[in-house]
Protein backbone atom coordinates (compact mmCIF):
# COMPACT_ATOMS: atom_id res chain seq x y z
CA UNK A 1 0.00 0.00 0.00
CA UNK A 2 1.64 3.21 -1.12
CA UNK A 3 1.46 6.87 1.32
CA UNK A 4 -1.26 8.05 -0.45
CA UNK A 5 -3.48 4.48 0.21
CA UNK A 6 -2.66 4.75 3.66
CA UNK A 7 -3.77 8.46 4.57
CA UNK A 8 -7.15 7.93 2.51
CA UNK A 9 -7.34 4.44 4.78
CA UNK A 10 -6.59 6.40 8.08
CA UNK A 11 -8.73 8.97 6.91
CA UNK A 12 -11.87 6.38 6.32
CA UNK A 13 -11.18 4.84 10.41
CA UNK A 14 -10.98 8.50 11.65
CA UNK A 15 -14.29 9.34 10.05
CA UNK A 16 -15.69 6.20 10.81
CA UNK A 17 -14.94 6.25 14.70
CA UNK A 18 -15.94 10.14 14.56
CA UNK A 19 -19.63 9.94 12.51
CA UNK A 20 -21.51 8.47 15.55
CA UNK A 21 -19.95 10.84 18.19
CA UNK A 22 -21.17 13.66 15.55
CA UNK A 23 -25.02 12.53 15.09
CA UNK A 24 -25.27 12.08 18.33
CA UNK A 25 -24.07 15.54 19.39
CA UNK A 26 -26.37 16.92 16.41
CA UNK A 27 -29.54 14.64 17.50
CA UNK A 28 -30.95 17.14 19.81
CA UNK A 29 -30.37 20.36 17.44
CA UNK A 30 -32.63 17.83 14.95
CA UNK A 31 -35.01 17.05 17.35
CA UNK A 32 -35.62 20.77 18.20
CA UNK A 33 -36.03 21.43 14.40
CA UNK A 34 -39.12 19.28 14.17
CA UNK A 35 -40.91 20.64 17.09
CA UNK A 36 -43.58 22.92 16.20
CA UNK A 37 -42.86 26.51 16.04
CA UNK A 38 -43.43 28.77 19.38
CA UNK A 39 -44.76 32.16 18.24
CA UNK A 40 -42.25 34.25 20.14
CA UNK A 41 -44.58 37.36 20.88
CA UNK A 42 -46.97 34.65 22.71
CA UNK A 43 -43.98 33.57 24.80
CA UNK A 44 -43.37 36.33 25.91
CA UNK A 45 -46.96 37.30 26.53
CA UNK A 46 -47.44 34.54 28.02
CA UNK A 47 -44.04 34.96 30.75
CA UNK A 48 -45.74 38.24 31.37
CA UNK A 49 -48.81 37.13 32.14
CA UNK A 50 -47.44 34.58 35.10
CA UNK A 51 -45.83 37.25 36.39
CA UNK A 52 -48.80 40.06 36.59
CA UNK A 53 -50.30 37.17 38.33
CA UNK A 54 -47.34 36.64 41.05
CA UNK A 55 -47.24 40.72 41.36
CA UNK A 56 -51.20 40.72 41.82
CA UNK A 57 -51.39 37.21 43.90
CA UNK A 58 -48.51 38.85 46.68
CA UNK A 59 -50.62 41.96 46.97
CA UNK A 60 -53.41 40.02 48.21
CA UNK A 61 -51.51 37.99 50.51
CA UNK A 62 -50.33 41.08 51.75
CA UNK A 63 -53.38 42.52 52.19
CA UNK A 64 -54.69 39.53 53.67
CA UNK A 65 -51.95 38.63 56.25
CA UNK A 66 -51.54 42.02 57.45
CA UNK A 67 -55.56 42.04 57.94
CA UNK A 68 -55.38 38.77 59.22
CA UNK A 69 -58.22 37.80 56.83
CA UNK A 70 -59.91 33.89 57.01
CA UNK A 71 -58.55 33.50 53.00
CA UNK A 72 -55.09 33.97 53.75
CA UNK A 73 -54.33 30.25 53.91
CA UNK A 74 -56.49 30.32 50.33
CA UNK A 75 -54.25 33.08 49.32
CA UNK A 76 -50.61 31.65 50.06
CA UNK A 77 -51.85 28.14 48.18
CA UNK A 78 -52.56 30.74 45.12
CA UNK A 79 -49.27 32.52 44.91
CA UNK A 80 -47.32 29.06 45.17
CA UNK A 81 -49.71 27.61 42.88
CA UNK A 82 -48.02 30.58 40.55
CA UNK A 83 -44.90 29.67 41.74
CA UNK A 84 -45.43 26.27 40.16
CA UNK A 85 -46.90 27.50 37.03
CA UNK A 86 -43.48 29.90 36.44
CA UNK A 87 -41.44 26.81 37.15
CA UNK A 88 -43.06 25.18 34.34
CA UNK A 89 -42.44 27.18 31.70
CA UNK A 90 -38.91 26.60 31.32
CA UNK A 91 -39.10 22.65 31.64
CA UNK A 92 -39.76 22.79 27.88
CA UNK A 93 -36.40 23.59 27.28
CA UNK A 94 -33.97 22.91 30.30
CA UNK A 95 -36.30 19.78 31.60
CA UNK A 96 -38.40 18.82 34.80
CA UNK A 97 -35.59 19.18 37.11
CA UNK A 98 -34.79 21.94 36.16
CA UNK A 99 -37.83 23.60 36.49
CA UNK A 100 -38.86 22.16 39.73
CA UNK A 101 -35.77 23.50 40.99
CA UNK A 102 -36.78 27.12 40.28
CA UNK A 103 -40.51 26.39 41.29
CA UNK A 104 -39.20 25.51 45.11
CA UNK A 105 -37.01 28.17 45.01
CA UNK A 106 -39.75 30.67 44.46
CA UNK A 107 -41.70 29.02 46.85
CA UNK A 108 -39.39 29.44 49.28
CA UNK A 109 -39.68 33.04 48.29
CA UNK A 110 -43.28 32.60 49.20
CA UNK A 111 -43.02 31.12 52.47
CA UNK A 112 -40.39 33.28 53.75
CA UNK A 113 -42.34 36.14 52.55
CA UNK A 114 -45.47 34.46 54.73
CA UNK A 115 -43.31 34.85 57.77
CA UNK A 116 -41.73 38.11 57.36
CA UNK A 117 -45.32 39.18 57.04
CA UNK A 118 -46.71 37.37 60.11
CA UNK A 119 -43.75 39.22 62.04
CA UNK A 120 -44.77 42.23 60.76
CA UNK A 121 -48.36 42.18 61.68
CA UNK A 122 -47.13 40.79 65.52
CA UNK A 123 -44.43 43.42 65.86
CA UNK A 124 -41.98 41.35 66.50
CA UNK A 125 -38.68 43.12 65.07
CA UNK A 126 -36.15 40.74 65.48
CA UNK A 127 -37.94 37.83 63.49
CA UNK A 128 -38.82 40.60 60.90
CA UNK A 129 -35.56 41.32 60.31
CA UNK A 130 -34.36 37.60 60.31
CA UNK A 131 -37.50 37.02 57.40
CA UNK A 132 -36.58 39.94 55.39
CA UNK A 133 -32.50 38.65 55.33
CA UNK A 134 -33.64 35.70 54.59
CA UNK A 135 -36.02 36.78 51.79
CA UNK A 136 -33.26 38.64 50.26
CA UNK A 137 -30.60 35.84 50.64
CA UNK A 138 -33.30 33.60 48.68
CA UNK A 139 -33.67 36.09 45.99
CA UNK A 140 -29.89 35.84 45.32
CA UNK A 141 -30.20 32.48 45.64
CA UNK A 142 -32.58 32.41 42.80
CA UNK A 143 -30.51 35.10 40.66
CA UNK A 144 -27.36 32.95 41.36
CA UNK A 145 -29.97 29.92 39.92
CA UNK A 146 -30.91 31.85 36.70
CA UNK A 147 -27.61 32.81 36.17
CA UNK A 148 -26.06 29.12 35.89
CA UNK A 149 -28.54 28.08 33.96
CA UNK A 150 -28.24 30.67 31.49
CA UNK A 151 -25.10 32.75 31.89
CA UNK A 152 -24.86 34.11 28.52
CA UNK A 153 -28.85 35.65 28.35
CA UNK A 154 -28.87 36.00 32.81
CA UNK A 155 -25.83 37.25 34.10
CA UNK A 156 -25.57 37.64 37.88
CA UNK A 157 -24.87 41.48 37.27
CA UNK A 158 -28.50 41.65 35.93
CA UNK A 159 -30.94 39.43 37.40
CA UNK A 160 -29.07 39.64 41.26
CA UNK A 161 -30.47 43.45 41.01
CA UNK A 162 -33.52 42.92 39.25
CA UNK A 163 -34.69 40.75 42.07
CA UNK A 164 -33.54 42.79 44.43
CA UNK A 165 -34.94 45.88 43.52
CA UNK A 166 -38.24 43.82 43.23
CA UNK A 167 -38.13 42.83 46.51
CA UNK A 168 -37.43 46.53 47.74
CA UNK A 169 -40.50 47.48 46.17
CA UNK A 170 -42.84 44.55 47.63
CA UNK A 171 -41.14 45.40 51.01
CA UNK A 172 -42.31 49.32 50.37
CA UNK A 173 -45.67 48.60 49.53
CA UNK A 174 -46.02 45.67 52.81
CA UNK A 175 -44.54 48.59 54.85
CA UNK A 176 -47.14 51.35 53.64
CA UNK A 177 -50.07 49.07 53.82
CA UNK A 178 -49.64 48.46 57.44
CA UNK A 179 -48.54 52.00 58.51
CA UNK A 180 -52.09 52.87 56.39
CA UNK A 181 -50.53 55.04 53.92
CA UNK A 182 -52.35 53.85 50.75
CA UNK A 183 -50.93 56.40 48.88
CA UNK A 184 -47.37 55.63 48.93
CA UNK A 185 -49.20 51.75 49.08
CA UNK A 186 -50.79 51.88 45.86
CA UNK A 187 -47.45 53.99 44.03
CA UNK A 188 -45.24 50.97 45.29
CA UNK A 189 -47.18 48.62 44.03
CA UNK A 190 -47.81 49.89 39.94
CA UNK A 191 -43.92 50.00 40.63
CA UNK A 192 -43.83 46.25 41.89
CA UNK A 193 -46.38 45.41 38.82
CA UNK A 194 -43.60 47.59 36.04
CA UNK A 195 -40.76 45.78 37.80
CA UNK A 196 -42.70 42.21 37.61
CA UNK A 197 -42.94 42.92 33.80
CA UNK A 198 -39.21 43.75 33.92
CA UNK A 199 -38.40 40.46 35.08
CA UNK A 200 -40.95 38.19 32.92
CA UNK A 201 -38.96 39.92 29.84
CA UNK A 202 -35.49 39.11 30.61
CA UNK A 203 -36.64 35.72 31.47
CA UNK A 204 -38.67 35.26 28.48
CA UNK A 205 -35.71 37.32 25.92
CA UNK A 206 -33.09 34.39 27.66
CA UNK A 207 -34.82 31.55 26.92
CA UNK A 208 -35.72 32.94 22.99
CA UNK A 209 -32.20 33.91 22.43
CA UNK A 210 -30.61 30.94 23.98
CA UNK A 211 -32.95 28.25 21.77
CA UNK A 212 -33.69 30.45 18.82
CA UNK A 213 -34.25 27.70 17.03
CA UNK A 214 -37.41 26.40 19.04
CA UNK A 215 -39.12 29.75 17.87
CA UNK A 216 -40.61 31.83 15.26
Amino acid sequence: MNRKSKKYVLFIIILFILFPILLAGNSSLIAAQKQPKIDSQVFRNDMRKFWEDHSELTRSFIISTLADLPDQSETAQQLIQNQNEIGAVIKPFYGDAVGDQLAALLKEHALIGAAMLQALRKADAAAFEESVARWYANADDIAQFLHDTNPENWPLRKTKPMLREYLDLTLEEALACWNGDYVRDIAAYDKVQDQALEIADMLSEGIINKFRVRFK
